[in-house]
């Protein structure tokens, strides 16, 4: 698959057209919980981590990019999310991942001269994501 029409909605607002690049990534903690007698560690899983990551083609037009995010960070709080591979409908060859965010780091300007003006972001997710494919 060529990732190519990735589809990302923070805060209601559909910001798929600014997205230059996307990185949703997930972990879980390894904990251990191995006993007395044991041979070998054993482990169960803990708590979820998971995050995004976004590389945005900066716009500071009404309800565009920084209309939308800086909001979000000033204030402090989660929001909605919902993202997927394609902007086609739902399925289980196009899921959808939706949570609440925390927009904890935001550069609003980034970029050299003559360079397309850039923005960097890092929402941390709230609880867990949901992923769906109907």
């Amino acid at each position: 698959m060529v990732l190519r029409d990735a589809y990302l909605v923070i805060n209601s607002v559909n910001l798929s057209a600014y997205c230059a690049q996307v990185e949703l990534s997930a972990s879980l903690d390894g904990v251990e919980n191995t006993a007395m007698g044991a041979t070998g560690r054993t482990r169960e899983g803990g708590l979820r981590d998971e995050q995004l990551s976004v590389t945005w083609r900066q716009n500071y037009g009404v309800s565009l990019v920084d209309a939308t995010l800086w909001p979000i960070y000033t204030g402090g709080t989660t929001v909605a999310l919902e993202i997927r591979p394609t902007s086609s409908a739902v399925s289980t060859s196009n899921p959808k991942w939706t949570g609440s965010i925390l927009l904890t780091e935001y550069t609003p300007i980034s970029g050299e001269v003559g360079d397309v003006g850039e923005a960097e972001t890092t929402f941390l997710v709230s609880g867990v994501l949901t992923r769906a494919t109907s």
